[in-house]
């Protein structure tokens, strides 16, 4: 926001670490450990970083 960069961020999210859970499953089988994470609300980080940020909850 500072330099005033015109940034568009998409973010999709699950609230699972799906890259580590990934490599878990190939290297120990089939354990998931400590992959899922707390919801986090993006739209209101990118407000509280004096940007706008916008929402959608799915139907």
């Amino acid at each position: 926001m500072r330099y005033r960069i015109p940034l568009k961020l998409l973010v999709i999210k699950n609230n699972m670490l799906n890259q580590i859970a990934w490599e878990q499953m190939m290297f120990l089988g089939n354990l998931q450990f400590a992959c899922e994470l707390q919801p986090i609300d993006f739209a209101l980080a990118a407000e509280v970083m004096g940007g706008i940020g916008y929402q959608r909850h799915p139907a």
